[in-house]
């Protein structure tokens, strides 16, 4: 199974618009919403694609970020 060179374009131009969301300070969201970029994806050009394949794309183009996660302190000062 395969994803057409169509669908790959509009799927790495709607997380790059979804991407450029996230980076403006000014807007609350944080996080990708993987479901209404599929239901986009759909409604607006008709590519019909599942969430996971949406999550690889991202993960595979650098749009997600690994998250620091702090160290706990395991000594009392």
């Amino acid at each position: 199974h395969h994803i057409d060179e169509k669908s790959e374009k509009w799927i790495n131009r709607e997380l790059k618009h979804e991407a450029a969301i996230i980076a403006d300070r000014r807007n609350p969201v944080r996080f990708f919403n993987y479901s209404y970029l599929k239901t986009i994806l759909e409604e607006k050009h008709g590519v019909s694609v599942s969430v996971p394949t949406i999550i690889l794309r991202a993960k595979k183009t650098a749009f997600t970020k690994r998250r620091f996660v702090a160290k706990s302190m395991t000594e009392k000062f």
